[in-house]
């Protein structure tokens, strides 16, 4: 039957991908089994062909790989090769568009001489003629019908071509199979360490070669920043000085990345800052650096501000945290081993000379920066605003100069910015930092930093807002009213002007109020007698307020621990209603015009320890109940310049902790109380321009931390007791005024005259030469320089009285 025969594409079922070794094997076997199945199929087909296949209407078939059509009783009788169809070149001639080949009818070959087929058929296997050789002779074969001989033509082509997409199958499986492998063989190598991975690398020749590894300068330059790079080809830099003692570290490969750059950025910032003056235990390569020294003040384990909400750790003791530390235990600061975290870089109070350098941002974990009382200097550097986890920055007391940084609002995660301590940081307040929503302790005092406070603070909620000692000038915002949770309000000695706010009696969590030595006017605002639940201390001091004193303030009953109004134009009385502040230790409301006498419920409070109403205009008698319970706790006790009357009491001598007695300027009567000489601690006592008589008592000579002994201008009788002299000899005596005292005469001790032995000093002797003599003052002489001098001081020291 004649026609075209079209084969059939097969689908293939592409099993799981098996190992590569096993891919391989399998491969192999299914081309010696599918050269076996194509060379039986040929073998029977040339059978056939020859008994049943008509001459004149042979087929010829198109292989794939052949360019010629070849009689089908031909190709089916020949090897594989000699029809085009060798294995391998089947497998890489076969794509998607060959699956489906024809079988094309051919013209009949006519018999003609043999030169003339072989000219036509050029390229054809030609037959050999008949022999007598009885194996040339075809052994005789079963006939098969013409029809049955179409269909087994085709069931060969379908078998062959069923072959055929095997073998491609099986070709795609391995050549799947081998790529998988090279793919995890190459996630595998990216895996190895930098140096095993060099040692694993061929030559062109297959060979395994081995490269060295990467050298520590190589690896250490890769983890630097950019702007670092060029430095460390500068040998005197202090980055290639750093990089020389990393890279040369012999424990080296034991580092991670990253303590990696954690050990360059100190070691840069130790040559940077002549760390050899003051950290002669850093850059120790036997020690894990968070174990070099550590500097942090005493006190300063974030104990500064109360409650565990305040600061997340609440002890310090070295520059790491310790793994295995506790945060609620305070007393246990954790195992001896440390994670790959420098978090506090302290060096308070170091011989810290030079700059920051900008490689301190490599320190990503660095929460705190404290460099107070160091010498540091040039400006704040901007690149700190990269550390972005910061939570704590101290230059204070540095000779950093400049303005301050508005780039420092960056670092969102502040809770505490201390800057000042030098007249060399000047500009205004950046009023970008009203953006520091963290911000806890905001420090900036003791600076040229001019202007006025921004707006912008007032959205703060800050626990301590200390703008103190700069040139701020203006008014104090009314809008700091609204710092609900501040607790310390310091903006002392500025130049502010305009009055105390009222708006302050709204600060609930208020503790501390310090608006003194500034220019502030009218009344004390009686709302500050509102803060009743916390308040401890008020200074409006050295100011210009006038009126009287809130009677309200009386209202701070047992939390009030200090009140200073003093140096202003107060006016009016003293309120009985403090008395109620019953742990009240410290008042003053000395340099004022207030009048009447000292409440005595003021004068019993128990705890007070310090005070000062020197000149005013009080009166009265000297109140009794300051020799109560105060007695034992009172260090400074001013009284000068009032019209207070009566006597000393002679219970002074029973205040222990007296440093201080000033009564000098009263109306003070009586003797001067033999009692005193019990006093361990007085160093100043003053009752000059008092009516005070008898003699000096010899019992002041035991009183050998006495530096200033004033009473002049009394009606003292008797001579000056030697016992004096050992103020001098064994004690620190600097002045001693004998004026005005008709009553005193004969000789100053020598040992008196030797006050003026250190001339460092303002040593002033003070004595009336036409009544006494001695020391510069001859006896022999004592009218005529009585009569030109007066009295008698150090040499050299004329008009030091």
């Amino acid at each position: 039957m004649e026609g075209d025969t079209t084969g059939t594409g097969i689908g293939i079922g592409i099993p799981p991908s098996p190992s590569g070794k096993q891919a391989m094997k399998q491969l192999k076997g299914d081309l010696e089994a599918a050269d076996a199945a194509i060379r039986g199929l040929a073998f029977a087909s040339n059978g056939a062909a020859k008994t049943d296949a008509p001459s004149n209407s042979s087929k010829t078939t198109d292989f794939p790989g052949s360019a010629v059509g070849v009689p089908a009783n031909t190709a089916s009788s020949l090897p594989i090769s000699a029809v085009g169809l060798p294995i391998v070149d089947a497998i890489n001639g076969i794509n998607s568009s060959q699956q489906d080949r024809t079988v094309t009818e051919v013209a009949p070959v006519r018999d003609t001489p043999d030169r003339e087929r072989s000219n036509n058929n050029e390229g054809l296997a030609v037959a050999a003629p008949v022999t007598d050789d009885p194996r040339d002779i075809e052994h005789a074969r079963p006939v098969i019908p013409a029809n049955e001989v179409e269909l087994e033509e085709k069931r060969k082509q379908r078998n062959f071509w069923i072959a055929i997409g095997i073998l491609t199958a099986v070709a795609v499986i391995a050549f799947l199979v081998i790529a998988l492998s090279a793919l995890k063989e190459k996630e595998s190598i990216s895996l190895v360490p930098k140096e095993e991975s060099q040692s694993n690398l061929s030559d062109d020749t297959g060979n395994a070669t081995s490269t060295p590894p990467k050298l520590p300068q190589d690896i250490l330059t890769a983890l630097l920043p950019a702007y670092t790079l060029p430095k460390i080809e500068l040998d005197y830099a202090p980055q290639a000085r750093a990089f020389k003692w990393v890279a040369e570290d012999p424990n080296f490969a034991s580092y991670s990345d990253k303590r990696l750059q954690q050990r360059f950025a100190l070691a840069t910032f130790y040559y940077s800052t002549n760390g050899e003056s003051w950290g002669p235990d850093w850059l120790n390569i036997t020690q894990h650096e968070c174990q070099w020294d550590f500097f942090m003040p005493d006190g300063f384990n974030y104990n500064r501000v109360r409650g565990p909400d305040r600061y997340e750790l609440q002890f310090i003791d070295g520059p790491c945290v310790p793994l295995g530390y506790n945060s609620s235990n305070t007393n246990m600061p954790g195992g001896g081993e440390y994670p790959d975290d420098y978090l506090y870089l302290t060096l308070w109070r170091q011989e810290v000379t030079g700059i920051i350098p900008p490689e301190i941002t490599m320190l990503t974990s660095l929460k705190l920066v404290q460099l107070d009382y160091t010498t540091m200097g040039g400006p704040i550097p901007t690149i700190l605003t990269n550390l972005t986890g910061l939570r704590e920055l101290h230059v204070f007391n540095t000779a950093f100069t400049g303005t301050i940084p508005t780039e420092l609002a960056l670092l969102t995660e502040l809770r505490t910015l201390s800057i000042g301590g030098t007249e060399e940081i000047r500009g205004t307040l950046p009023s970008e930092f009203g953006r520091l929503s963290n911000i806890q302790v905001l420090q900036i005092g003791e600076s040229g930093v001019t202007g006025t406070i921004p707006l912008e603070y007032s959205g703060l909620r800050p626990l301590l807002f200390q703008l103190y000692q700069n040139r701020l000038s203006g008014t104090i915002p009314t809008e700091l009213g609204l710092m609900s949770t501040v607790e310390w309000i310091m903006l002392e000695r500025n130049d502010f002007t305009g009055t105390v706010p009222s708006e302050l009696g709204a600060l609930e969590k208020a503790m501390l109020i310090y608006l003194h030595e500034n220019d502030l006017s009218g009344t004390i605002a009686t709302e500050l007698g509102l803060l009743t639940s916390t308040m401890r201390q008020i200074y409006l001091h050295t100011n210009s307020l006038t009126g009287t004193i809130p009677t309200e303030l009386g209202q701070l009953s047992e939390i009030f621990w200090r009140l200073r109004f003093d140096s202003n134009n107060l006016t009016g009385t003293i309120p009985s209603e403090l008395g109620a502040c019953s742990l009240l230790h410290s008042f003053g409301v000395h340099n004022n015009m207030l009048t009447g006498i000292i409440p005595p419920e003021v004068a019993a409070l128990p705890r007070m320890e310090y005070f000062r109403a020197s000149n005013n205009n009080l009166s009265g008698m000297f109140p009794r109940e300051f020799l109560l319970d105060t007695g034992s706790k009172m260090i400074q006790f001013w009284l000068e310049h009032s019209s207070i009357s009566g006597s000393i009491p002679t219970e002074v001598g029973k205040w222990t902790k007296l440093v201080q007695f000033r009564v000098s300027g009263n109306n003070l009567t009586g003797r001067i109380p033999s009692e005193l000489g019990t006093s361990s601690k007085l160093k100043i006592f003053h009752a000059e321009s008092n009516l005070l008589t008898g003699q000096i008592p010899s019992e002041i000579g035991n009183i050998t931390t006495l530096k200033e002994f004033s009473v002049g201008d009394n009606r003292l009788t008797g001579t000056v007791p030697r016992e004096c002299g050992f103020l001098v000899t064994d004690g620190a005596l600097t002045l001693l005024n004998l004026t005005n005292n008709d009553g005193l005469f004969g000789t100053i001790p020598d040992s008196v005259c030797s006050i003026y032995d250190d001339p460092s000093l303002i040593n002033i002797l003070e004595f009336d030469c036409g009544i006494l003599c001695g020391c510069h003052c001859p006896c022999e002489n004592v009218s005529a320089l009585a009569l030109q001098n007066g009295v008698v001081v150090a040499p050299g020291k004329a008009g030091q009285h």
